[in-house]
């Protein structure tokens, strides 16, 4: 089982694929005679320009001074991609499923909280269908090698955009819970004033909007071409034409506007959250004026976000690690020496976004006592009348059965009463008849003395 050996895993962070596109360009326009064989092969063979001789050139994966070897990094990425990846995103589809229709009940799509909350699991159920997509191929490999790999060309221009952009979608929602926790436990008592339904639903749409047009130039730089009859993804006529520009976009403006810039966000309002909730006397003196009730809500609500945003926290400052120390540590990147250790560190990095996109429902279920009622009453009462319906319809039927017994009996003691009836009516006919014929016989007796 041979791990999909695709530019996804470079590009959720870095955004672009720009050397491995020109690498394929350049090789088919400016060396036609060289003999590259298969693309995933151990050494391609260039023809140098000044020595004379043949220089090798390896492709990533397959550089001999790679710290790891290239059958261990595929053996840990089939495991991830083939294993644990489906697994993670099937508890995640279904955790965002239950977590939309709870959340759309009467009891809970009231609170301005629920409308943020509907939007983050929209965006985390999409991203893991999106993001199955792309790994698919994984899978798909193992039974039809050339349909994966057509599906991995022909799919990843639209497939790594939408999976790219619910996944931003879902960061800068946890930003905006964030800002929403910090005012309602810096200003309780204005918080009503400032956080309505209406301006939170305003907000969601406005960062799907945001983020849906500000990655819209991701599509149009990608397309595939056939290389011996086999499809890579390659780059556009766009991209090419215009490479300077979407250099700065790709590799500068979308990680630090929607990755490191939430991420830093996030962290600050979590601190400062954290730190006046610390003080617990300004704390308690600022909420006097509400009702205990409602105080204790507020808590339970801010636990339950904090534990998101710190959720957050933990799966995505890995990846930004990544991307970090690619850009610090010469040749530690998806097209450097150490290619197949940056491809497993890559592979766990996404891994740890898909818990992040999936573990909400449970959180949800431990520490918000709302939502947990709400689950309970939705989906136990229905199992409960299920079972009072089974029980309902054995009882009737039990009931009916003892009725057409007693019907039965009924009819079969009717049946003898009847019987005994006439015998007894016979019985009494026939003494009636004795007594009759014996009191002629006295009648006669009498007569002829």
């Amino acid at each position: 089982m041979t791990a999909e050996r695709d530019l996804d895993d470079y590009l959720f962070g870095q955004e672009n694929f720009t050397a491995f596109s020109i690498f394929l360009n350049a090789s088919e326009n400016h060396f036609p005679n060289a003999s590259f064989g298969d693309i995933n092969g151990t050494t391609t063979s260039i023809p140098s320009g000044a020595g004379g001789g043949p220089a090798v050139r390896y492709f990533p994966w397959d550089n001999p001074q790679n710290i790891m070897t290239k059958k261990m990094s595929d053996d840990i990425t089939s495991i991830l991609q083939c294993y644990v990846f489906p697994v993670v995103t099937i508890v995640g589809i279904i955790g965002s499923i239950l977590s939309l229709i709870v959340l759309c009940q009467k009891k809970l799509r009231s609170s301005t909280t629920t409308v943020v909350l509907i939007g983050l699991a929209f965006s985390d159920m999409l991203f893991l269908v999106t993001n199955f997509v792309r790994k698919s191929t994984c899978i798909i490999r193992d039974y039809d090698e050339a349909l994966a790999d057509k599906i991995n060309a022909t799919t990843f221009y639209y497939i790594f955009y939408l999976k790219t952009a619910f996944s931003r979608v879902s960061t800068l929602i946890v930003v905006l819970i964030s800002v929403e926790r910090l005012i309602a436990v810096a200003f309780p008592l204005k918080v009503k004033q400032i956080v309505t339904r209406l301006r939170m639903k305003a907000a969601v749409l406005f960062l799907y909007v945001l983020v849906f047009g500000s990655l819209a130039a991701l599509p149009p730089q990608y397309t595939y071409i056939y290389i011996r009859g086999k499809p890579y993804i390659s780059q556009t006529k766009f991209a090419l034409d215009n490479k300077a520009p979407l250099e700065v976009y790709n590799e500068y403006f979308l990680p630090i506007v929607f990755r490191y810039i939430p991420v830093l966000v996030v962290l600050i309002v979590n601190i400062i959250i954290i730190a006046i909730i610390s003080q617990s006397q300004r704390f308690q003196k600022s909420v006097t004026s509400l009702d205990p009730k409602r105080k204790e809500e507020q808590r339970k609500i801010t636990r339950m976000l904090l534990s998101v945003a710190i959720i957050f926290l933990i799966c995505l400052l890995p990846g930004d690690l990544l991307l970090l120390c690619s850009t610090a540590i010469d040749g530690f990147e998806f097209f450097g020496t150490y290619h197949n250790l940056f491809l497993v560190l890559s592979d766990i990095c996404l891994l740890f976004e898909m818990i992040n996109s999936s573990v909400n429902f449970i959180t949800y279920m431990v520490l918000n006592r709302n939502f947990f009622e709400t689950y309970v009453n939705l989906f136990c009462c229905c199992l409960h009348f299920m079972r009072v319906h089974r029980k309902t319809s054995g009882t009737q039927k039990s009931s009916n059965t003892k009725e057409s017994d007693i019907g039965d009996k009924v009819k079969i003691s009717l049946k003898d009463f009847s019987l005994d009836s006439g015998i007894e009516e016979k019985s009494k006919s026939e003494n009636e008849a004795s007594a009759v014929l014996a009191g002629k016989m006295n009648e006669a007796y009498i007569a002829s003395e």
